[in-house]
């Protein structure tokens, strides 16, 4: 089995992040008087709601579905290509064979 806390955690941190954060948007922006709302601030509130939800959902598809990478063999290389601002890494076995990932 893999270990996967490291996207439990962050599935807990984002979630509760963006999904306290909306409610307390949603909180400030009502009025505590008989004013006209600001429906932006209203909308940015269940915005980040949504957000919430969509990043736990995605989560938990990963943690369902995990799509792990493995070869055996050692550290190689590093290659930064300033074009893609990308980072490519490289790893070689016994035989020779190198990976990038």
């Amino acid at each position: 089995m893999y270990n996967l806390t490291g996207i439990y955690q962050s599935m807990r941190n984002e979630g509760l992040f963006f999904g306290i954060g909306g409610i307390l948007i949603i909180i400030a922006s009502l009025p505590l008087k008989k004013k006209k709302k600001k429906m932006i601030d209203l909308l940015f509130g269940v915005l980040c709601i949504i957000l919430s939800i969509s990043t736990v959902l995605y989560y938990t598809y990963v943690t369902t579905h995990p799509q792990i990478k493995y070869f055996e063999g050692s550290y190689d290389g590093l290659n930064h290509y300033r074009t893609y601002g990308e980072t490519e890494y490289s790893f070689k076995d016994n035989e020779g064979i190198t990976e990038f990932i």
